[in-house]
């Protein structure tokens, strides 16, 4: 509440004690309001002295300037909240400022502020006269709860105690300051003073307020009749005296006042003291009396004169207050000026399990935390002795001897004269409060934690990463491996348009902005980027794999992007060096073929010839021969088929590599090219004494291949088979499923060693044989075959183990 504030509520330019003590109390009750509704900002406005207009209060927490804009307005049906609770003496609650119709003069002033609800309820005094408005203020619309109406009831009854004690304390400092006055002019003109004595005490009479003059000399009270009727006694059955007046005070107060009104006898000083008083039917009035002593010509104190009013209802709204305190659920308590504590609420021994003797005075700090209670009891001596609030927070030990954590504050209540008279406090229970801050700080911690262990795993990784932010792209993550791609350039803080212009027109750019438009994940595989990376103005053409990533905030917003990119350029630039050197390697390897066919054919030629003149030389055609040359003709002979049959080999393995070899496809018995093929190596089988079984299927089962070329395979199989077997046995056998013909011919040879079976079909290779063994061929014969398996859409494959024999197995697509 602002100085020109006050001056109008006083009525008068005087910020004196008790309108300070009213501001301070009003705003310290505003305040645990707030604490008790987190989110709401309380305001008190009072009800100025025309009945019509409403002035600040108090209002901590709401802007001064929409409090300086609603001072003055006044109340109508349809004031705001405010105005129209104090118009209508009803509670008016308005859920939304933007809507409600009694804002439509006032939302302009409410909605720069971000004031969206407001509830106000009027304050009455105990004759039901509206003293001003309790209103709560939030900042998003809402009803209240049953909670939040409770509070209120609370707020506006602690409010008009508030409010009334001011004017009572005011009323009773004038009337004080008028008993001062008037000793005085007793002093000066005390002839003066009697004769109008009478329009005096007719005049305090009319009010709560009665005088009296002790004379200490004679014991005798001049007083008028509202003292008598305050002490519950008839004025026309008694004369006034001290110990008339005395031996009404309840016993209890008795010796204190006594003491007190001996003390100015003797010492002089000022009379100040609160007691009860005891009426013939046993009730009881509550009375606060001042005085001042006068002294006599002979310099001693004669005269005790003073004012006592009947303070009752203020007591009795000290109940009411204490009843509320009864009422909310913190634990509450009073203290003294010196800040010993006489009272706790109910909700106190509820919760520590102790009495009032236990904790009277400082008691309470046997309840505190060994570990907390020094620091506690030297923060409250503190206030207590400057009279600044106290506010603190620590463990307060329970009936259970559990700990739980309190919010503990106290506020100094003062009298007329400023002086603090008593402390009002409350411990509100925030241990579950607590342990959710610190889950919260916790959490926060490992999301911290986590994102530096992210941010460390991003600087370590060995792909090039960065994050990009907002909608301009800014850098704000960039790992070495990312600094390295783009030529150690420093990019964080820039957006990605100033930090790397030599993008421009290569299409990123509209790709960040349609991923963060869209939300869409977007990759690519090899795509080039030309990037500065010698800062030289020239760009350097390179290659990545990159990945571009939204980033989300909590509410699914896309707040950034991902950037992930793998540096592929020297991947590809191998891959190309792979594919042009394999394409100059079967350049040469066509060649070769070419060559061997030529070759082969050009040597067949005048090997057949020699061929045909030794067959001529040996039937006799050029002579009689005799047995030694007929002998050597046929070695002529045999030496002649056997270099042929080289050369056929070599020339079908050139056109085989060539890829001039042509098949005719067809559905052939499986059986049928089994069969024949077996019966053509039969003799050479029984010529070594080994077996040759053949395990057939059934007769309908095709298989799709070139008949010559299936039975050119499986014969060069069964004679390999007869060839490298020196005992045992050699089977074929054959399976069909739904789409592939699977032949195996088994031997029982001495197998090949696992490191060369790879080498198996290798042109020119025979693997595992012996020199003599390999005198017999070239190693072409299983590499032709695999060729043939594979062009005819199938598959040659060995198993063979040293010592086991082996096994060929030959996979071609089933026929229909």
């Amino acid at each position: 509440m602002d100085t020109e504030t006050i001056r109008r509520f006083d009525g008068h330019g005087q910020d004196d004690a008790i309108t300070a003590w009213m501001r301070a109390s009003l705003n310290a009750l505003v305040t645990l309001m707030e604490r008790v509704a987190p989110g709401m900002r309380g305001s008190v406005l009072l009800l100025d002295d025309d009945g019509v207009t409403l002035r600040n209060g108090a209002a901590p927490n709401l802007p001064e300037a929409y409090c300086r804009a609603i001072d003055g307005e006044r109340i109508g049906p349809a004031a705001g909240s405010c105005g129209t609770a104090a118009y209508r003496r009803a509670r008016v609650i308005v859920r939304d400022i933007a809507t409600d119709p009694l804002w439509a003069d006032y939302r302009a002033v409410a909605e720069p502020f971000g004031l969206a609800a407001c509830w106000s309820t009027p304050i009455f005094d105990a004759e039901g006269r509206i003293l001003g408005t309790f209103a709560m203020y939030y900042d998003e619309p809402r009803e209240p709860t049953a909670a939040d109406v409770a509070l209120t009831e609370t707020a506006t009854l602690l409010s008009a105690n508030i409010i009334t004690r001011a004017r009572v304390a005011r009323a009773l400092r004038a009337r004080t300051e008028s008993a001062e006055q008037l000793a005085a002019a007793l002093r000066q003109r005390e002839t003066e003073l009697r004769s109008s004595h009478a329009r005096l005490r007719a005049a305090l009479d009319a009010s709560s307020t009665s005088t009296w003059e002790w004379d200490m000399r004679t014991n005798a009270v001049d007083c008028d009749e509202g003292l008598f009727r305050l002490f519950g006694v008839d004025p026309a059955e008694a004369s006034g005296s001290f110990e008339l007046f005395v031996s009404h005070i309840h016993a209890d107060d008795r010796d204190r006042v006594i003491a007190a009104a001996q003390r100015c006898a003797r010492d002089g000083g000022e009379f100040d003291e609160e007691f009860r008083t005891v009426w013939p039917d046993g009730s009881l009035r509550w009375a606060v009396d001042k005085g001042k002593v006068v002294l006599g010509d002979d310099g001693r104190p004669r005269f005790l004169i003073g004012a006592c009013v009947d303070v009752t209802d203020r007591r009795v709204r000290d109940a009411q207050f204490r009843a509320l305190a009864e009422s909310i659920p913190q634990l509450a308590w009073m203290a003294d000026a010196d800040g010993a504590i006489y009272w706790y609420n109910e909700r106190w021994y509820e919760y520590t399990g102790t009495t009032l003797e236990d904790v009277r005075g400082w008691g309470w700090t046997a309840l505190q935390h060994p570990e907390h209670v020094e620091r506690v009891v030297e923060r409250i001596r503190r206030s207590f002795d400057t009279g600044e609030p106290w506010e603190d927070t620590f463990p307060l030990r329970g009936r259970d001897g559990r700990y739980r954590w309190f919010l503990s504050r106290a506020q100094p209540i003062r009298d007329a004269n400023a002086r603090i008279v008593r402390w009002f406090g409350t411990n509100t229970d925030i241990n579950e409060l607590r342990e959710v801050e610190q889950a919260r700080d916790r959490a926060l911690a490992a999301a911290q934690f986590e994102r530096q262990r992210l941010y460390e795993v991003f600087m370590q990784a060995p792909a090039a990463i960065a994050v990009l932010e907002g909608p301009a792209h800014v850098f704000t993550v960039a790992n070495p491996r990312y600094q390295e791609l783009i030529g150690g350039r420093d990019v964080i803080g820039a957006p990605v348009r100033d930090a790397l212009p030599e993008l421009l027109g290569q299409g990123f750019f509209e790709l960040l902005d349609d991923v963060f438009r869209s939300g869409t994940v977007h990759s690519e595989r090899e795509r080039v980027v030309r990037l500065d990376k010698r800062g030289d103005g020239v760009p350097e053409e390179v290659f990545v794999d990159f990945v571009y990533q939204p980033l989300e905030d909590a509410g699914g917003t896309t707040f950034g992007v991902l950037v992930h990119a793998v540096d592929v350029t020297g991947q590809v630039r191998a891959r190309q060096e792979i594919a042009a050197a394999r394409v100059e390697a079967e350049r040469a390897n066509r060649a070769k073929s070419d060559f061997l066919a030529a070759m082969s054919h050009d040597l067949r030629t005048p090997l057949n010839a020699i061929g045909g003149y030794a067959d001529l030389t040996a039937e006799g055609v050029y002579g009689p021969v005799n047995d030694a040359e007929r002998g050597a003709m046929e070695r002529i002979r045999k030496a002649s088929d056997h270099l042929l049959s080289l050369i056929n080999d070599i020339l079908g393995f050139a056109k085989v590599e060539a890829g001039r070899i042509h098949l005719r496809i067809a559905d052939v018995a499986v059986n049928e090219v089994v069969s024949g093929a077996v019966s053509m190596v039969e003799p050479q089988a029984a010529g070594k004494g080994l077996s040759l079984h053949a395990r057939l299927g059934a007769d309908e089962i095709r298989v799709r291949a070139d008949p010559e070329r299936l039975t050119q395979i499986l014969t060069n199989l069964l004679t390999n088979a007869v060839k490298f077997t020196t005992t045992g046995a050699i089977t074929v056998e054959w399976q069909a499923d739904e789409h592939t013909v699977r032949i195996a011919v088994r031997d029982t040879g001495r197998g090949i060693p696992a490191e060369k079976l790879a080498a198996v079909f290798e042109p020119f290779v025979q693997a595992g044989r012996s020199a003599e063994e390999q005198r017999q061929g070239v190693g072409l014969g299983l590499a032709i075959s695999r060729e043939l398996a594979r062009a005819m859409g199938g598959d040659l494959t060995l198993e063979s183990a040293l010592g086991a024999g082996s096994t060929f197995t030959l996979r071609l697509p089933r026929g229909a």
